[in-house]
């Protein structure tokens, strides 16, 4: 598995053996050009759902960033003794861990997550990008925003939105948060066999 500081320079050679430009690049997936070029300068760490949004430009799963093998398969299991947490640096992007729960299926639509949310982060990151998410409260207390409205969801509550929706969440009781985050890109024209090649 690459480091995270090398992830930026997977990205762009990703970028570049497609022939893309920083701008064409950046414009596809909605952010701007500087900041990509921070991305692959490891000046900046992406958040999941860029990283996501960068997978899904390139016709990849999100592990093409970590240098993971992916095998063909109809099914992929992750023992809880295999799991593998991705810290991030500090907590800029509203989580200070996510451990992948399907890292090595093909082609996969759906990016399943465990989240950490620390309690000690008191503005919650914003989000936006394009897709559906799904949330479950496995442990604590969330305080997530969707668009205008605010939600206090509870161990066991569960949220579907879109993701194209700016949305945010913070522990609401000042103790550690876990949840479960599924990702949809939103790509269901293309072929599993289409989004890995």
């Amino acid at each position: 598995m690459l480091r995270e500081d090398q992830i930026g320079r997977r990205i762009r050679k990703l970028r570049l053996d497609r022939g893309l430009s920083q701008r064409q690049l950046a414009m596809e997936v909605g952010m701007t050009a500087s900041y990509l070029s921070k991305i692959e300068n490891s000046d900046s760490a992406p958040p999941v759902s860029t990283l996501v949004s960068l997978a899904h430009a390139f016709g990849v799963t999100i592990d093409a960033f970590f240098s993971e093998q992916v095998t063909e398969s109809v099914y992929t299991i992750v023992k809880k003794t295999q799991r593998q947490t991705r810290p991030r640096q500090g907590t800029r992007f509203g989580y200070s861990s996510y451990v992948p729960l399907a890292p090595k299926f093909p082609g996969r639509y759906m990016e399943p997550i465990l989240l950490t949310v620390p309690p000690e982060l008191k503005t919650p990151k914003q989000f936006q990008h394009v897709g559906q998410e799904f949330l479950f409260v496995l442990s604590g207390k969330l305080r997530f925003k969707i668009g205008t409205e605010e939600l206090i969801m509870e161990k066991g509550d569960a949220v579907y939105f879109d993701a194209s929706v700016p949305h945010a969440g913070v522990s609401a009781d000042g103790k550690p948060l876990v949840c479960l985050m599924v990702i949809y890109s939103g790509d269901t024209q293309q072929s599993s066999t289409d989004r890995i090649s």
